[in-house]
C-alpha cells in the first residue's frame, strides 16, 4: 500500500505542478535550438542553392545525410562540441532549479516566481555539493559495468557456451541498474533532507540519507523501479511509432521525438515527488520548514498574485 501511495502522490504531485514540466522542456527546447546553430551555419552554405535539400526539408533522407556530412566544410566536431556546452547549461539549470522544485513538492502549492527562484538559490550551493559528491558513486557503478561488459566479451570469446557472456551481461546490468536507481534515490532523498530541514554538512546528510534508504528506503526504491519501467515502456512505444511514420512527415517525427524528452523529464521530476512525499509521509517527520526567509516591511495588504506569476 505505501509503495502504491507514493507512486500514486507522486503522479498527484507532478500532475498539480505541470508548469515545472513545462518550463524545463521549454528551456530544453530553447537549449537545444541554440546547440543547432553551428549546424545550421555549416550546412547552409551547402544546402540553400542545391536541388538536393529538399531530400532533407521535406524528408530524412539517411543517404542525403550521410552526402552531407562527409562534404570536406562540414565539421561534425563543432556539432560535438556545441551539443556539450548547452548540454552543460541545461544540467546547470537542473541543478539551480532543484531546490525550488523540491519547495514546491512539500508545501504543495504554487510558488510566486520570486518565492520559487529564492528557494532555487538558497539551495543551489547545497545542491551542487551534493551532485560532486554523487559523481563518487556513479563513477563506481560505470566502472564495474565496464568491468562486466569485458567479462562479457571474454566469456563470449572463450567460454563453450557462446551466450555466457550474454547471460552475465544481462544479469550484471540488471543489477547495476537497480544499483543505479538505489542511488538515485539515495541523493534525490537527501537533496528532500536538506530542503525539508534547511541542513548545512551535506556530507553528514549524505551519510544520514545513505543509512536511512538502506534500513528503510526499500518501498522508496521499488517506486522508483516502477517508475522507471514505466518510463521505458512509454519510451519503446513512442519509438515503435516513430519507426512507422512516413519519411516525408519531417515534422511529425520531430513532435514525436519531442514526446521521448517530455516523458523523461515527467519521470525525472515523478520520481523527486515520490522522493519527497516519502519523506515527509515518515512519522518523525513533522517540524515546519526551517528555511528562514528575509524579512519583509510591514506594508498594506497586496493584491491577489496573477496567475501568470505563480510556478
Amino acid at each position: 500500500m505505501e509503495n502504491k501511495n507514493l507512486f500514486t502522490n507522486g503522479a498527484r504531485l507532478v500532475r498539480r505542478h505541470l508548469r515545472i514540466v513545462v518550463w524545463i522542456f521549454v528551456a530544453n527546447l530553447i537549449l537545444a535550438w541554440f546547440a543547432s546553430g553551428p549546424v545550421r551555419t555549416s550546412i547552409s552554405p551547402i544546402l540553400d542553392h542545391s536541388m538536393a535539400s529538399r531530400r532533407m526539408v521535406d524528408e530524412f533522407d539517411l543517404g542525403a545525410w550521410i552526402e552531407l556530412i562527409l562534404e570536406p566544410s562540414v565539421s561534425l566536431r563543432s556539432f560535438g562540441a556545441a551539443s556539450l556546452h548547452f548540454s552543460m547549461i541545461f544540467v546547470l539549470y537542473m541543478i539551480f532549479i532543484n531546490g525550488g522544485v523540491l519547495t514546491v513538492y512539500r508545501e504543495d502549492r504554487k510558488l510566486t516566481k520570486a518565492e520559487f527562484f529564492e528557494m532555487s538559490g538558497a539551495y543551489f550551493w547545497r545542491i551542487v555539493r551534493l551532485v560532486l559528491i554523487s559523481c563518487i558513486p556513479f563513477a563506481i557503478l560505470g566502472a564495474l559495468f565496464s568491468s562486466v561488459s569485458g567479462w562479457s566479451d571474454t566469456l563470449t570469446n572463450d567460454a563453450a557456451n557462446a551466450r555466457t557472456g550474454f547471460w552475465v551481461l544481462l544479469g550484471g546490468g540488471i543489477f547495476l541498474w537497480i544499483a543505479f536507481l538505489f542511488v538515485r534515490a539515495w541523493f534525490d532523498l537527501a537533496q528532500s533532507m536538506t530542503v525539508a530541514r534547511n541542513d548545512r554538512g551535506m556530507l553528514r546528510n549524505t551519510w544520514h540519507s545513505l543509512v536511512l534508504s538502506i534500513r528503510k528506503g526499500g518501498g522508496l526504491l521499488l517506486t522508483y523501479i516502477g517508475i522507471h519501467v514505466l518510463g521505458i515502456a512509454a519510451s519503446v512505444a513512442v519509438c515503435v511509432a516513430f519507426v512507422y511514420i512516413p519519411h516525408t512527415r519531417f515534422r511529425l517525427s520531430f513532435i514525436v521525438l519531442q514526446i521521448v524528452v517530455l516523458i523523461d523529464i515527467v519521470v525525472r521530476l515523478w520520481q523527486k515527488a515520490a522522493c519527497m512525499t516519502w519523506w515527509e509521509s515518515r512519522p518523525a517527520v513533522a517540524a515546519p520548514p526551517t528555511f528562514e526567509r528575509a524579512p519583509e516591511a510591514v506594508a498594506p495588504p497586496t493584491p491577489v498574485v496573477p496567475a501568470s506569476e505563480q510556478i
